[in-house]
């Protein structure tokens, strides 16, 4: 599929999320995994996603611009901002995730995980046989958003120095979930999923497809 057809794609999924605390919870996912806030109280958020990014303008207004690859930045990347004021009144209607559940909850997950997560396929040989699991990880300085994910689907969790060269330079708490365990969570967050909904979308089928062979 080339990128121009998986842009289009990535658009017709973002207009049917509809417009209310769903994407909120979204939002909070988002921002808590890949946003920042400037001294000024204005809001930021840089993804390689430009259908992403444009979806938050369209959605909340604010401003995109293309950043070039830096020292600690492989690739360019869509910055997007919001301005004060705005940014104030988004930030006050965003729903607390203790408080969230059923269809918000997966959508904050979903946030989160489009954000600064990642789904693949875990090869594992035993015996000479190849059996393929689905295998979730997630990672971030801050603990909250790392447990609220383990809290409801366990996996392993631990706290991991900076790699050198890395553009963290803190230390940060990485999360992986496989199996039946993130096989779960990939079905529950998959609706919500902006992003990473065909990648999540092909771990399923490898999987599905491996274990009715076995």
């Amino acid at each position: 599929m080339n990128m121009s057809k998986l842009l289009e794609m990535q658009k017709e999924l973002m207009n049917k999320v509809p417009h209310d605390v769903t994407v909120l919870a979204y939002f909070a996912g988002i921002f808590y995994a890949e946003g920042n806030k400037r001294g000024t109280g204005a809001i930021r958020i840089g993804n390689t996603s430009r259908a992403l990014i444009e979806w938050l303008s369209d959605t909340f207004g604010g401003s995109v611009c293309l950043q070039k690859p830096g020292p600690l930045t492989k690739k360019q990347y869509y910055l997007w901002s919001l301005g004060k004021r705005e940014s104030t009144e988004l930030m006050n209607s965003l729903p607390n995730p203790d408080s969230l559940d059923g269809s918000t909850c997966h959508s904050y997950m979903a946030g989160l995980i489009d954000g600064d997560g990642t789904i693949y396929t875990k090869k594992v040989n035993k015996r000479g046989k190849l059996s393929l699991y689905p295998a979730v990880v997630f990672a971030s300085i801050n603990l909250g958003p790392v447990k609220f994910i383990h809290d409801k689907y366990g996996g392993s969790l631990s706290e991991q120095q900076p790699r050198p060269g890395h553009r963290e330079k803190k230390p940060y708490w990485y999360l992986m979930v496989t199996g039946r365990r993130a096989e779960i969570l990939i079905n529950d967050i998959l609706p919500y999923l902006l992003i990473k909904c065909w990648v999540a979308k092909t771990v399923m089928e490898e999987c599905s497809a491996n274990q009715r062979a076995a």
